[in-house]
């Protein structure tokens, strides 16, 4: 008995170490962009069953504890607004799609906090500029046009890049050609940065410059690709999905989710393709420019929780060292 009993002090003591370190996590991570606040759940381990009295009453006890999984507190956090026409924030329920540069796999966040940035290996091996997280992670959207009547999109979401037209400049009006001396008829024009972009309640992102012909005037425009094709329209569009079970999702570092085999996406499309849904529709939330997600930890819970978890480590740790001693007791008895 006592020998059990070392054993579930030990077990219980690992358990509610694992949880203080969900703890810890929280607290540390109270200030992290989008952060969910996780809990332990706990499971008995081990049933004996010694049999059935005459009555029925079963003599049946458990062996330790140990940890069942975590779980996310999938709530919003507060909104906050930033300086930074990049970030972006989900108001409702959701995750963006993204996606690392070399890497085909689509992965979510509810992270924003997104830069303009160039990437020259994402245009067919010409200049172009994403909206990247601090990760490296690409924000991922789809043309305009592949949008159902319902709202869900009927394609896989791909990285949004930012280029420029490329030009026959043989076409170009000879003042252009001047300023830009390295243009040769049938050539690419040079490829700007955007002088600005915004994007929608509605998932809707617009590039200034805009799309267009080549110019009459000379000027240099930039519009949006898709994966480095151009779109027939200048607008592309950020989605977001939403999953049945998001604690299914494989949660990597950086606040990125990948898709398990667990993982039941709520929209899809009429065929029962898992695509995501325009925001602010189908339950989607509805994104916000300029706004970053806030982390939904509770403190005064953390700290509370924190309390109870010692209490309960130091109560096992008490269970040790009682079947000590009581072991002690028999080993004295036959002196």
């Amino acid at each position: 008995m006592s020998i059990s009993a070392f054993n579930l002090g030990v077990l219980g003591m690992l358990a509610q170490g694992d949880k203080m370190a969900v703890i810890g996590n929280n607290i540390a991570n109270s200030q992290t962009c989008s952060y969910k606040a996780q809990a332990t759940q706990f499971e008995e381990l081990f049933i004996t069953n010694m049999g059935q009295s005459v009555n029925g009453v079963s003599t049946q006890y458990g062996n330790g504890v140990k940890v069942a999984g975590t779980t996310s507190d999938w709530s919003s956090g507060s909104l906050e607004e930033t300086s930074s026409p990049g970030n972006l924030a989900i108001e409702g329920e959701g995750f963006l799609a993204v996606q690392y540069p070399d890497q085909d796999e689509i992965l979510y966040t509810r992270a924003g906090d997104f830069a303009l940035t160039a990437a020259p290996d994402l245009v067919n091996g010409g200049d172009g500029y994403v909206l990247m997280r601090p990760n490296g992670v690409v924000l991922c959207g789809a043309e305009s046009g592949d949008v159902g009547t319902d709202g869900v999109l009927t394609t896989e979401q791909q990285p949004i890049v930012f280029t420029a037209q490329k030009y026959d400049t043989s076409l170009v009006p000879p003042a252009w050609r001047e300023w830009n001396p390295a243009a040769t008829p049938g050539g690419d024009g040079p490829i700007p940065s955007p002088t600005s972009f915004s994007i929608s309640a509605e998932g809707e992102v617009t590039c200034t410059p805009a799309a267009a012909d080549v110019p009459a005037n000379g000027d240099v425009r930039s519009t949006i690709l898709i994966d480095g094709t151009a779109t027939s329209s200048p607008t592309a569009i950020v989605a977001v999905q939403r999953f049945n079970n998001p604690d299914s999702l494989e949660q990597q570092a950086g606040q990125i989710y990948a898709v398990t085999d667990k993982t039941s996406p709520l929209n899809s499309d009429a065929n029962g393709n898992a695509y995501a849904s325009l925001p602010n529709l189908n339950g989607c939330g509805k994104t916000q420019q300029g706004m970053l997600e806030g982390s939904n930890v509770d403190l005064v819970t953390e700290f509370t929780d924190m309390i109870i978890t010692q209490r309960a480590y130091q109560a096992n740790s008490k269970t040790i060292t009682t079947a000590d001693q009581m072991l002690q007791t028999v080993m004295q008895l036959k002196q």
